[in-house]
């Protein structure tokens, strides 16, 4: 008799609990959807601008690393040694926007990659990133050259080379701060400062 009224009582008590579960109204999953979709649209942008924004930052010190080993292989070779904007890491190019860049030693110092000269290292410009050089390198087909000297010149050979690269991230709505210009001041000394182009990445940079 017991063990009957403890099965009853099993039961009334499991029938208690499962009573007080429901689930969720129409209008109460339509709620919860509203407001993560709100949450997502909030957070994707920001997220997107916070990649970008990594991007930019190792770009632009990867390529402000490669500057300063270019100067350092012309001294140590005793030989220029060039970095010019490349399409395809495998030759040098001119004009506009970079898709890459790459740095060769210019044995017969004819500014030009020959097949018998040595790269040293090339890089990407990965997307969405843009890439443009200002008219002090633009001006020179696209490359900035270091003696054996390590000090960069520009166009007249007689002043030390003062000039930019700048990497840009285009965004819409505006991203503040989307672009890392490559300073080069002094024919060798590089650093790198941030700006705001409220995302349009059309213009080149100005010389440092």
């Amino acid at each position: 008799m017991q063990k009957v009224n403890l099965k009853k009582r099993a039961r009334h008590m499991q029938c208690s609990l499962w009573s007080h579960v429901r689930g969720m109204t129409l209008v109460e999953l339509m709620v919860t959807v509203s407001v993560m979709a709100i949450v997502v649209a909030i957070a994707v942008p920001s997220f997107a601008t916070s990649i970008n924004s990594t991007r930019l930052s190792s770009s632009a010190t990867e390529l402000s690393a490669a500057l300063q080993l270019a100067r350092a292989e012309a001294i140590k070779r005793n030989r220029d040694v060039v970095l010019c904007r490349s399409n395809d890491l495998v030759s040098c190019a001119t004009g506009g926007q970079w898709n890459g860049w790459l740095i060769f030693v210019d044995a017969n110092g004819n500014g030009t990659l020959d097949a018998s000269e040595e790269i040293v290292k090339a890089g990407a410009i990965d997307s969405p990133l843009v890439l443009r050089a200002s008219v002090a390198i633009s001006s020179q087909a696209d490359q900035v050259r270091f003696p054996p000297s390590g000090m960069a010149r520009g166009a007249s050979g007689a002043a030390l080379l003062n000039a930019a690269l700048a990497f840009c991230a285009p965004s819409a709505p505006a991203a503040s701060n989307n672009v890392r210009d490559v300073h080069i001041n002094f024919g060798g000394r590089t650093s790198v400062r941030s700006r705001d182009t409220a995302g349009d990445c059309s213009a080149a940079p100005v010389d440092a």
